[in-house]
């Protein structure tokens, strides 16, 4: 009952807004990963080539003259709120609109009442265990997104797995079977190359050197540039991703040398993984990669497999606060440890307050992780402190520790702008409090 009514609600605020999905070539970009940066790469891409477009994602929007930026904005939009942004598009003169679809929109019913122009789907991954029973429920309301496009519409799906395709295949045959897609694979890609500074390919014969790095947004630009051609001329689409300044907080380099800082939104065991594979690939031989990592409180504790996923691939482990809320951090720090242990992970210091970090010798402690190392385990640092200061401090002796060709790795938060502790929320960036560390500010 309470689908069926915000289905309404969907759609009788379309009515009340003019239909604006109607007016506008509105274009979705669906999937469990990746959707917020193809979208804003999609949004780059259209803009610069000169048409009149905005954006809503997670990140914001963008309804000129209007703009608002909040990390968790399409999370809470609903869709009263999602077209009156459209209207207020079509009015002020724009012609296209990249929109983010994320899962809890889909399944609240708040696009129903839009039509999609055309869609990306970038993959489906059982991510969200708390909200969902099963993998197959949660595919079922990303899916859903295909009956919102729009009879031959063209949706660029990417084809990282041969069970999940199928699947893709088989539902929208059943939902809807008049849309065109496309399929993105690595028979589709070459010549890719990486680094530290970008990622360089081809697609369709054409180079793309992209100024983010990770494997997957090869991917995620492929797509992107695939749908853009029906909108803008190819030509321009490798030069226009050339000079696309990548959201924050995603895969976001802080620094380059003489060690690199690398901040992410990783949080579940295969974004983590595939991360720190990824930065396998692109750092120096023998040197080392110290990631700095928590797991978020009162959600799905499976979650807290990241740990093992980090031992597995990092060369130190410091583990510190990620939303803890009403759990203690130094329990969720426990488990962690514990669920990693199997991978080789010991624990070989609790720093428990900011004061007992200030006055820890910091050289003994790097000679006692270097003693772990002669054994072959992964030496694991829980900062206990219970507030704002457990991660900046780990993310303080992370920098301190560093050595010229490491790379620090600073995941779970993203460009989120709060630490939340019980009922206290602090203001927090990881990618500032980075930068604070390497001016030397924080202890």
């Amino acid at each position: 009952m309470i689908q069926f009514l915000n289905s309404q609600k969907s759609v009788l605020s379309s009515i009340a807004n003019g239909n604006p999905s109607t007016k506008l070539k509105v274009v979705g970009v669906a999937g469990t990963r990746g959707k917020t940066i193809t979208a804003h790469m999609l949004y780059h891409i259209l803009k610069s080539s000169g048409l009149n477009v905005g954006y809503i994602s997670t990140l914001g929007y963008s309804a000129e003259p209007l703009k608002y930026e909040r990390d968790t904005y399409a999370n809470v939009i609903d869709s009263v709120e999602l077209n009156k942004l459209l209207a207020h598009m079509h009015k002020g003169g724009m012609t296209h609109a990249v929109v983010e679809v994320n899962s809890s929109g889909l399944r609240k019913r708040n696009f129903d009442g839009i039509t999609f122009d055309s869609g990306i789907l970038t993959n489906i991954f059982f991510d969200r265990p708390d909200d969902y029973e099963t993998w197959e429920e949660y595919a079922q309301t990303k899916i859903d997104f295909l009956s919102k496009v729009r009879e031959g519409g063209l949706v660029v799906f990417n084809n990282h797995s041969a069970d999940v395709s199928n699947w893709i295949i088989s539902e929208a045959n059943r939902i809807k079977n008049s849309i065109y897609s496309y399929w993105i694979d690595m028979s589709k890609l070459g010549n890719i190359r990486h680094s530290i500074n970008d990622v360089s390919f081809e697609f369709e014969k054409e180079p793309y050197t992209l100024p983010t790095i990770g494997t997957a947004n090869i991917f995620n630009a492929a797509q992107a540039a695939k749908l853009a051609q029906i909108y803008v001329p190819q030509h321009i689409i490798p030069s226009s991703l050339g000079t696309f300044d990548p959201p924050k907080g995603r895969m976001e380099v802080v620094q380059k040398h003489p060690f690199s800082v690398v901040v992410d939104y990783a949080y579940t065991p295969d974004m983590l993984e595939d991360a720190l594979m990824y930065l396998h690939l692109i750092k120096p031989y023998n040197s080392r990669i110290i990631t700095v990592l928590g797991s978020s409180g009162d959600q799905h504790k499976d979650r807290r497999r990241i740990a093992s996923a980090a031992a597995k691939y990092s060369n130190l482990v410091l583990l510190a606060a990620e939303d803890p809320r009403s759990e203690r951090v130094s329990d969720i720090n426990t488990e962690l440890h514990l669920r990693a242990q199997p991978n080789r992970a010991i624990l070989v210091e609790r720093v428990g307050s900011q004061e007992e970090y200030s006055w820890i010798n910091k050289d003994n402690l790097r000679l006692k992780i270097e003693r772990v190392w002669d054994n072959r385990d992964i030496p694991f640092v829980a900062f206990d402190a219970e507030d704002y200061t457990s991660r900046l401090n780990a993310i303080d002796y992370a920098i301190k520790f560093a050595k010229p060709g490491d790379i620090v790795f600073v995941t779970g938060k993203g460009d989120e702008d709060t630490l939340s502790f019980a009922h206290v929320d602090y203001e927090w960036n990881d990618a500032e409090a980075v930068r604070q560390a390497l001016l030397g500010k924080v202890s």
